[in-house]
């Protein structure tokens, strides 16, 4: 439930193939100097093959990326742009040696981060009910000292 009405019904099979977002890659590099030039042309390397990988965390010689579904945001209907975990497998281990990679892992969205994306929907809806409350407070004070200035 998010914000009070049921938003996900359904087995583990079915709220994941549903409501995931793409899949986890946790990269460990092997230590050297340009290790920040390396991370900077694997991220690149990736955006050409999926346009959507955007970077979760790095820290050191560590790097966490988000890989969407799709190869295309535009066109999720197509079978043939879906993302396979294997592929992803097949494409780190092809440039394993290129870009220093010394270990990795591949992971689809677990249930936790989709139904911590859920409450983090409810947050920004709390957020911007807050928002609209605020503005409308503002602009009753505003009204009714308008209607006091008018009547002295």
């Amino acid at each position: 439930m998010v914000g009070g009405r049921i938003r996900c019904l359904g087995s583990l099979t079915h709220l994941k193939s549903k409501f995931a977002k793409g899949y986890q890659i946790d990269i460990n590099f092997i230590p050297h100097v340009d290790v920040f030039d390396t991370i900077i042309k694997l991220i690149d390397y990736l955006h050409q093959i999926c346009k959507g990988t955007s970077i979760l965390e790095q820290f050191g010689f560590s790097l966490k990326l988000h890989v969407p579904l799709h190869l295309d945001s535009n066109d999720r209907h197509n079978k043939k742009n879906k993302v396979s975990i294997g592929n992803l497998f097949r494409i780190l281990e092809s440039v394993k040696t290129k870009f220093n990679i010394r270990e990795y892992s591949c992971q689809q969205t677990s249930l936790e981060q989709i139904f911590l994306s859920f409450a983090s929907e409810q947050d920004e809806e709390k957020r911007k009910e807050t928002d609209q409350i605020a503005e409308l407070i503002k602009l009753t004070s505003q009204s009714n000292l308008r209607i006091h200035a008018e009547v002295i």
